[in-house]
């Protein structure tokens, strides 16, 4: 049977309203209650936020292992997939397109992403695609449950955040913290200022990184940035330390950064944070972003994963992840 190999991301559900805490809610209840009041994956299916843009849906969903699983799609309406007709003695291949069929009933699309996702109480194991990775499956979630089902009140936001990992938090513990470290491409954005008659462009910071860093210290130090002379391209790549200077006492500062780059930094790759410990050294992103590689079974008529592997390996792997106390049972 054919394999393949699928990078998994664990996750924390976590609910809040107005920047507080709301009890103790379970992501793994409100889902199930979700699904089970909307049972028409019609009623389901999130319309993309702008035109051209992504339909979402929580697909084919089931109980296995004590944990909700199930697909998660999208598909942008009306796309059409490009094809390739290689032939031998011709000077050129023919380039065509292949409409999705559709009738009075029913219509095909081409899938824009496919991942997979488990739950179990607050516990969240995702299998992205390049489409569809955290970010989108967060804001469905909150659609789903707080403005379409209603189970969830529309006050409360949920939040699909990291955990680092009991070991990061052990080699961690009574530790100050020296800097944190966000390198991401940078989106400048040009605004035209006048200085002596001449007209002049000045650079203000935007960009997954930043606004990561407004959330982590505010808005303030970096909504005034000035960036035009460090850069001379439309597509830079900026890496930016925030170093603690003066004199610390050792306390739980360096816990409590690392509890809030694990919300604010939820959607960005391990490789763009980083974070400098006395003591520790560099706690690096992976570190921070509890992940795994598994290889599961491919379906031999149309190449799908088979699913029922899948959940067996997340589900192992999320057993091993709470018997080695490396995350919160």
């Amino acid at each position: 049977m054919a394999r393949t190999t699928k990078t998994v991301w664990y996750k924390k559900a976590r609910f809040g309203s107005g920047g507080k805490g709301v009890g103790t809610l379970d992501l793994q209840s409100l889902l199930t209650a979700a699904l089970a009041k909307i049972a028409d994956p019609t009623e389901r299916l999130r319309a993309p936020a702008t035109e051209g843009g992504q339909s979402m849906v929580i697909n084919r969903h089931a109980k296995r292992l004590n944990m909700v699983v199930g697909q998660f799609i999208s598909f942008t309406s009306g796309q059409q997939q490009p094809v390739v007709t290689i032939k031998k003695g011709v000077q050129e291949f023919d380039l065509t397109s292949i409409v999705a069929s559709q009738s009075s009933t029913e219509r095909k699309e081409f899938l824009d992403g496919m991942g997979f996702f488990a739950v179990h109480g607050n516990h969240v194991l995702l299998a992205q695609s390049k489409a569809l990775g955290s970010r989108e499956f967060e804001a469905y979630l909150n659609w789903l449950l707080a403005e379409t089902s209603k189970v969830l009140a529309d006050d409360v936001i949920v939040t699909i955040a990291d955990q680092p990992s009991s070991d990061t938090m052990r080699k961690t513990a009574q530790k100050q913290l020296r800097g944190v470290t966000v390198g991401t491409p940078l989106k400048p954005i040009a605004v035209a200022e006048t200085r002596k008659k001449d007209h002049v462009l000045q650079y203000e910071a935007s960009g997954e990184g930043f606004d990561t860093l407004r959330g982590l210290f505010g808005a303030k130090i970096f909504d005034k940035i000035n960036l035009t002379e460090a850069l001379d391209a439309d597509n830079v790549f900026v890496q930016v330390t925030i170093r603690v200077k003066g004199k610390r006492s050792v306390s739980d500062d360096t816990h409590k950064m690392l509890d809030a780059l694990a919300t604010a930094a939820r959607h960005m790759s391990p490789d763009d944070i980083s974070m400098e410990v006395q003591g520790v050294g560099t706690v690096k992103g992976d570190e921070i972003k509890i992940h795994k590689l598994v290889t599961v079974d491919v379906l031999a008529e149309g190449g799908l994963v088979k699913e029922d592997d899948l959940w067996q390996k997340l589900h192992e792997w999320l057993c091993d992840l709470i018997e080695r106390k490396q995350v919160p049972s």
